[in-house]
């Protein structure tokens, strides 16, 4: 049987995380809209990864594949998706 303090510990541990993990989506959507002025934050909500970054770098403002691959993967090297 679970004590019912442990419960709300794991449920509060969760839901710790669940802010962290928030946070930390905002900050690397705020930090992209300062990289690349041509998104919105609609643009980049629900981001899959760099991967994902990548493509949608590549939609909103061309340039060849290779450029945009680079272009991501530096700016990505302090950001942890």
């Amino acid at each position: 049987m679970t004590c019912p303090d442990t419960r709300w510990l794991n449920a509060a541990a969760a839901s710790q995380k669940t802010r962290a993990f928030r946070a930390r989506q905002i900050l690397i959507i705020a930090e992209a809209l300062a990289r690349w002025p041509r998104f919105t934050a609609a643009d980049l909500s629900g981001l899959n990864g760099k991967a994902d970054l990548a493509h949608r770098v590549h939609e909103k403002h061309g340039g060849s594949w290779n450029e945009t691959m680079a272009d991501v993967e530096l700016w990505s090297q302090s950001r942890q998706f």
